[in-house]
């Protein structure tokens, strides 16, 4: 897979607090999709990856509606 540029060092995600961070990379069959990162000020990483950067925004939302309900459940591309 080809990516465009990376957020995770070693591993590890780099975003920081209250931020965002996301990267494109090229599946095997040609299809583009985007790696996404967000992390809350004090709160949890959300990471998912999506053919959209839209589509991977609003998964963050629907996350971040769930945090606040106070479904703490860690769900990865739901």
């Amino acid at each position: 897979m080809e990516t465009t540029t990376s957020i995770n060092h070693g591993g590890c995600s780099t975003c920081q607090p209250g931020h965002e961070n996301y990267a494109t990379f090229k599946h095997p069959n040609g299809r583009t999709f985007y790696q996404y990162h967000y992390l809350p000020s004090g709160g949890d990483l959300f990471s998912c990856v999506s053919p959209t950067l839209d589509e991977c925004r609003k998964q963050r939302d629907a996350w971040l509606a769930r945090q606040a309900a106070g479904n703490s459940k860690t769900n990865f591309n739901s």
